[in-house]
């Protein structure tokens, strides 16, 4: 069951490397996520998109509804 409220956790890295270690520890159960300018920044959208996929997967529940807006970044 999900969390009724959940805190935004902000993906502001310089890196992918650091914003993918933070996301392998967090419940995404409990959280949403925000990718940052900065990470946006550093790595352009192709790489964001990689971390958005790799996120949707790990994501309990996560389905293939184009209307899902976790998956609704560079469409």
């Amino acid at each position: 069951m999900a969390a009724a409220h959940k805190v935004t956790v902000a993906l502001d890295y310089a890196n992918l490397a650091d914003a993918k270690s933070l996301v392998s520890q967090l419940n995404q159960e409990h959280c949403n996520l925000k990718v940052g300018k900065e990470l946006f920044t550093a790595t352009g959208p192709a790489e964001v998109k990689r971390l958005v996929d790799m996120i949707t997967h790990l994501v309990v529940g996560a389905t293939q509804d184009p209307t899902d807006k976790r998956k609704q970044v560079f469409s």
